[in-house]
């Protein structure tokens, strides 16, 4: 399967007068990718997928008029994941694979306040997953971990548990768990912070690696019950 697409916006344009406020934001956005899988023997119980993308997307906005305050930001990303699934046997089966992301980054604020960011940066992150599934009467349970290499924040694993308690065909009970990682682009993702007159100054610059903020990590939670 090959599969794309294109998409642009433009919001946020006020009176265009000099002297009044203005803000404009343009986006655009593109993809393309590439899905391929078969199976390994003529049982189908063995099989193996491939997903192929690349995508780019662009920002350039006028935030504040009155101060120039301007933002611009670039991501080019390329991507590939590698799935594989054995057979089941006796009600187990597994699935592991790996993933690799390669992202170029670029962005840019500006303003009369001279709050001026530059942040450019290429950095990979290859890592893989395994995924034990076991199923029993009443209950079934999947467990799963990642292990992964990122160039600006070294390795770090994640683990995770799901599981179903089947207490009959009409009432379940279904709880998870684990740790979750998430990188951080602190201004692509709070413009709306930026929209004003106020002086922008980063009071702790010990605290980024090559332009970036620390990765967020939460460990998280949950159970539900279900009844039909």
């Amino acid at each position: 399967t090959i599969s794309g697409g294109i998409e642009h916006g433009r919001w946020g344009k006020l009176l265009e007068e000099p002297k009044r406020f203005n803000f404009n934001l343009s986006e655009q956005h593109g993809d393309v990718y590439l899905k391929y899988g078969r199976f390994l023997n003529e049982e189908a119980t063995r099989s193996i997928g491939n997903v192929f993308s690349v995508s780019h997307h662009t920002i350039n906005s006028n935030l504040n008029s009155l101060i120039h305050r301007q933002f611009t930001a670039k991501e080019s990303r390329l991507h590939y994941s590698l799935l594989y699934q054995t057979p089941e046997i006796e009600e187990k089966h597994s699935k592991l694979g790996l993933q690799l992301n390669i992202i170029n980054w670029t962005e840019s604020l500006t303003d009369s306040f001279k709050s001026n960011w530059n942040n450019q940066r290429l950095f990979a992150e290859i890592g893989g997953f395994y995924e034990w599934v076991i199923e029993g009467e009443h209950w079934n349970w999947v467990l799963g971990g990642r292990l992964d290499y990122h160039s600006i924040y070294g390795v770090y694993a994640t683990p995770r548990i799901h599981g179903k308690f089947e207490i009959n065909p009409n009432n379940k009970i279904n709880f998870q768990g684990g740790l979750g990682r998430r990188t951080p682009f602190v201004f692509s993702e709070n413009l709306h912070n930026l929209v004003n007159n106020r002086f922008l100054k980063i009071e702790h610059p010990t605290h980024l690696t090559q332009g970036f903020l620390p990765q967020e990590k939460a460990w998280n939670g949950g159970i539900s019950y279900l009844k039909n």
